[in-house]
């Protein structure tokens, strides 16, 4: 069994169906309301945990009703939170997502504990995070909480896979190397919007999909690259290719 930590976040989504976006001053009867528990860190260390791996996640919550939420969840879903601090001040993060009939969606995201992982907190984590073989990164928490736990697992010999999304920094700001000039990066997940806006290259298909996945792998990515293109599937760029 695979033994993944997830770094990152965690988001309670807060969804509201609506008959339209309302305008402004207008007040609005929604004809659905619905919470998830979710965020990019939180869904890849469900996703991990039922696919049968062995999981364990760091990040943060608040002490409020969706803190408690979340360390229900994790519990009933089998997923170590051990290192999922609790802080009083910042509260749970936050998405209110709304959405007309016509699927259309309008997004308010409110940060909050996410914003407030710190380098320390990683590294108070650190003999935990290195009793596993893979890290799990995304960008919803801050960059250099994510590129600490990568420099960790680097030098413990983990595999380290990053999602960069958001999409919000530059591609050298992604990919730093370590003190003997080797990527931290082992894998690289954008989707296609995010493989443009890091590469620059379009990508409408699998063979402009291709030519950007080289480009990320050249700026030091150490195993691959694979860009995920919804119902189009993936396409995996390698050193070898």
């Amino acid at each position: 069994m695979a033994k993944i930590v997830v770094v990152g976040s965690l988001v309670f989504d807060l969804v509201v169906w609506l008959p339209y976006f309302p305008r402004r001053g207008e007040t609005l009867l929604a004809s659905e309301f619905k919470m998830y528990a979710g965020g990019k860190g939180f869904n890849q260390a469900v996703s991990a945990r039922r696919c049968g791996a062995q999981v364990s996640l760091v990040g943060k919550v608040g002490t409020d009703q969706f803190g408690t939420a979340f360390t229900e969840i994790m519990d009933r879903e089998g997923i170590d939170h051990t290192f999922v601090s609790q802080d009083a001040s910042a509260g749970t993060s936050l998405g209110i997502p709304m959405i007309d009939p016509h699927g259309d969606n309008r997004i308010i995201g409110v940060p909050r504990a996410n914003t407030c992982v710190t380098v320390a907190e990683i590294e108070a984590a650190k003999d935990f995070i290195t009793q596993h073989q893979i890290l799990l990164l995304q960008l919803e928490i801050p960059l250099e909480a994510s590129l600490h736990a990568a420099r960790i697992a680097h030098q413990a010999g983990m595999l380290v896979i990053f999602n960069p999304a958001p999409a919000k920094y530059p591609l050298e700001e992604l990919l730093p190397m370590d003190d003997s000039g080797l990527p931290i990066v082992d894998w690289l997940v954008p989707n296609e919007i995010e493989a443009e806006m890091l590469s620059g290259i379009p990508v409408n298909n699998p063979e402009e999909a291709i030519k950007a996945g080289r480009f990320i792998l050249s700026k030091g990515v150490g195993r691959g690259v694979i860009v995920t293109m919804g119902s189009g599937g993936v396409v995996v760029v390698t050193g070898t290719d």
